[in-house]
């Protein structure tokens, strides 16, 4: 099953972990501004999510922010500064190096 929520205050916090998939994905806007608010955020839920995707991550160095259990890919901005991107992945779940995120230009 899929659910998308287009705000924080309709997520169940009773949601059990399963044999699922669970993936969190956030327009940030400033890792470095919000990230303590993200852990807080995430430690409101019962789930503890597989993957989270954090968007507009607005980084100009590779710096790695750290979540206890997970493993971190950063892209660094280059287009301008509201890009990047960072990914936790749950440390159970292996990890290929990825030399590059591409950037898709519309």
């Amino acid at each position: 099953n899929t659910v998308i929520l287009d705000n924080f205050s309709n997520l169940p916090t009773n949601i059990m972990n399963s044999n699922n998939l669970s993936i969190f994905v956030m327009n940030i806007r400033s890792i470095r501004r919000h990230f303590d608010e993200l852990v807080l955020l995430l430690d409101t839920y019962t789930l503890s999510f597989d993957i989270i995707v954090l968007c507009e991550t607005w980084l100009d160095y590779d710096f790695k922010f750290l979540l206890n259990g997970y493993q971190t890919i950063n892209s660094i901005g280059k287009l301008n500064k509201s890009d990047g991107v960072t990914i936790f992945i749950k440390e159970p779940i292996k990890l290929t190096n990825i030399k590059k995120m591409l950037y898709l230009i519309a």
